[in-house]
């Protein structure tokens, strides 16, 4: 039995290039101009912090430099330069600094992982149990028209949680997610990549190795041993290339 806890913090999406986008609200509709990788979102956004039915919002993409998932790219320059130009009565370009990206983007959020896990006497995985304290997202992450007239943001919740049983043949599982209110805190946590994928192998490959050790085995043939097949599984081959040319000699 292997029990383990791993701590993952929270990281900020930095784009290569800055977050900029060209407003033009008007009395017939608004006409957008943004790097995002989210055209829907995008307008979605803008009509909700301006008040204007989604036709009558129009967002065309442009060349960004740089996106990870979520962060600044989706909304926040387009919204602030909507409402600018909502209230000026004229286009509006916001482009932020890279001070203003890092001091308020949406941040990948933290996660805590609580693993536990068990091998039998020949080195086979019998039992993964996966805890993830996850914070909660908003639905919404501005404040919107809806939201400061008193309705409430329905809060959503993103499962990064992927635990390695699709990967590995685990007889027996168990993934549990544990959310935390984000609401009015200090941060706020938007996508990086598939919610929390990458801490999330992180840990369970950090337990894998662990299993290994306990087992006496080699780490990559404790891998090959409990490798599950299927034809979207394609570790065995990453394991023989990465082997291969690492020029890896087996040990424990």
């Amino acid at each position: 039995m292997v029990t383990q806890s791993y701590g993952w913090p929270t990281n900020v999406h930095t784009p290569i290039g800055a977050c900029c986008a060209v407003a033009d609200v008007t009395s017939q509709g608004a006409r957008i101009f943004s790097g995002t990788q989210g055209e829907y979102k995008t307008r979605s956004t803008v009509a909700s912090v301006i008040g204007l039915p989604l036709n009558k919002v129009r967002v065309t993409a442009v060349h960004m430099g740089g996106c990870y998932g979520n962060g600044m790219q989706y909304r926040d320059a387009a919204a602030a330069a909507a409402l600018m130009s909502q209230l000026a009565g004229a286009p509006v370009r916001v482009q932020f600094m890279r001070w203003d990206e890092i001091g308020w983007d949406n941040t990948a959020p933290g996660t805590l992982m609580d693993v536990r896990a068990g091998i039998d006497a020949k080195g086979n995985i019998v039992g993964f149990d996966f805890t993830q304290f996850y914070p909660q997202y908003e639905s919404e992450d501005v404040e919107t028209v809806a939201m400061l007239t008193g309705k409430p943001a329905v809060p959503t919740i993103v499962s990064g949680t992927g635990a390695p049983f699709p990967v590995y043949n685990v007889a027996n599982s168990r993934t549990l997610l544990k959310s935390l209110p984000l609401k009015d805190n200090w941060i706020s946590a938007d996508w990086f990549r598939h919610g929390s994928r990458i801490p999330v192998n992180f840990a369970s490959e950090q337990v894998i190795d662990e299993l290994a050790h306990t087992a006496g085995m080699d780490p990559v043939a404790f891998r090959v041993q409990n490798v599950a097949t299927g034809p979207r599984n394609s570790l065995l081959a990453v394991l023989d290339a990465v082997t291969r040319a690492a020029n890896w000699q087996p040990k424990v």
